[in-house]
């Protein structure tokens, strides 16, 4: 599935594209032995905090645009796509995640995506989600 595919699956119009180029994507990455794995929470975050990815594949995009682009490839995640407000229910729905919860890294008073769920919460991002619900790791 190409860019423009996944822009009109998601609706997202040529303001809202210049937007998410123009939002850094910051990359970081930390091994498991750097994680205080006694911490880990489960919790609704605000996604303006979201601000890039906690992977060995994070310097590999710049930008959300490039990131939606190039890191977001399953077309599972656009299958469950059914407009902006049903995606928004089915981030914050527990029912829904089982064991297989989005997470994230917490530093320096950001998220980053660390595990489970790059695809969900980067299109959660792009279109302008608010919140999603995330186990949140936290380093030593």
């Amino acid at each position: 599935m190409d860019l423009d595919e996944k822009l009109k699956i998601l609706e997202i119009d040529p303001l809202l594209k210049s937007k998410l180029a123009s939002m850094a994507y910051k990359a970081i990455y930390l091994t498991d032995d750097e994680f205080d794995e006694s911490k880990n929470e489960l919790k609704v975050i605000n996604l303006n905090d979201l601000v890039g990815v906690c992977r060995p594949d994070a310097d590999r995009v710049e930008n959300w645009l490039e990131a939606l682009d190039i890191l977001v490839y399953k077309g599972i995640s656009f299958n469950r796509y059914r407009g902006r407000e049903q995606f928004e229910k089915f981030m914050l729905d527990p029912e829904r995640w089982g064991q297989w919860y989005p997470v994230v890294t917490y530093i320096d008073d950001k998220y980053y995506i660390e595990g489970d769920g790059k695809h969900r919460l980067t299109i959660a991002k792009c279109v302008g989600i608010k919140e999603a619900l995330v186990i949140v790791k936290y380093p030593k």
